[in-house]
Order: structure tokens, then C-alpha cells, then sequence
């Protein structure tokens, strides 16, 4: 899916200066350029780019990348996401994201935005390097904000 740009949410953009942030942001583009274009409805998308669970926290940081493919510049979105893992006992909690206009800015068409969320998680009991292959999820209930359209 050469033809979506990855960015930072418009709360994030400041931390662009740093090395890490730059190496993780072209590592979600490197991902999403070797995707297969195969997004047909004109929605909101979610990939799931890895996670890090703590065991301590019994929590996971789930990198996110939401992809705009509405043909609509976005100023807001909310969704609800249900994440799956694949290793057999590991339940990933629901979450909701809500992302207002402040906070995205504004999210054109045939662009995507990567984020970190942390996920409650059951059946695990050490840290763990969770692969994007080894979660599968789904975006639903998903309430979008356009960008007024200007007239001329």
C-alpha cells in the first residue's frame, strides 16, 4: 500500500526530533508498503504493529496505525477495538479510542496515523514481544468527523 503516508497524531508531532520516534515511524511505513492494497470500504482501517506486554502491568503497549480511507479528510474519529491474540489462553481487553480534533488534527485521505495504546491482558505471566502476526483485530462501531468541505 505504497500510496498511504504514516504520520504522528497532531498531539505528537513535536516529538519528531527524536532518533527513535523517526526509526519507528519509517519502520510503520516500511510495514505498510509491503501490505497488499486490499482496502475496499471507505472506512477508518486498523494494523496492529506489534506490542510489548508487562507483566507487572499486566498490560500490553499496542503499536496502532489507522488508516484514512474514507476519500475524506478527517478531524475526528471514534472506534471500538477488539484485539485477538493468536497464543491459545491470551485474552486482549476491548478498548474504545477517541481521538478528537485536537489531538489528530487533520487526517487527509490515503493517510494513516500511528499510535500507542495500552491494552489490558489476561493469560500471560512474564513479559512478552507480541509479533503483528500474532494479533489479529477488528475496528467496529466507528464514529467519524469530516472536515467541512469549503465552497467556492
Amino acid at each position: 500500500m505504497e500510496n498511504m503516508t504514516i504520520k504522528l497524531v497532531k498531539e505528537h508531532e513535536a516529538q519528531l526530533k527524536k532518533p527513535e520516534i523517526q526509526a519507528e515511524l519509517k519502520a510503520a511505513q516500511d510495514m505498510i508498503n509491503r501490505l497488499p492494497n486490499q482496502l475496499t470500504a471507505p472506512t477508518v482501517y486498523l494494523v496492529f504493529g506489534g506490542g510489548t506486554y508487562r507483566d507487572f502491568e499486566k498490560k500490553m503497549t499496542s503499536v496502532l496505525i489507522f488508516l484514512n480511507n474514507t476519500g475524506k479528510t478527517l478531524k475526528a474519529f471514534r472506534a471500538v477495538i477488539r484485539l485477538k491474540s493468536q497464543i491459545p489462553g491470551v485474552q486482549i481487553a476491548k478498548a474504545t479510542m477517541e481521538f478528537d480534533h485536537d489531538f489528530l488534527g487533520d487526517l487527509a485521505p490515503q493517510e494513516g496515523v500511528l499510535v500507542h495504546l495500552n491494552i489490558p491482558v489476561k493469560g500471560l505471566n512474564e513479559d512478552y514481544e507480541f509479533a503483528a502476526n500474532e494479533i489479529t483485530g477488528e475496528v467496529s462501531d466507528v464514529e467519524i468527523v469530516y472536515l467541512p468541505i469549503e465552497e467556492s
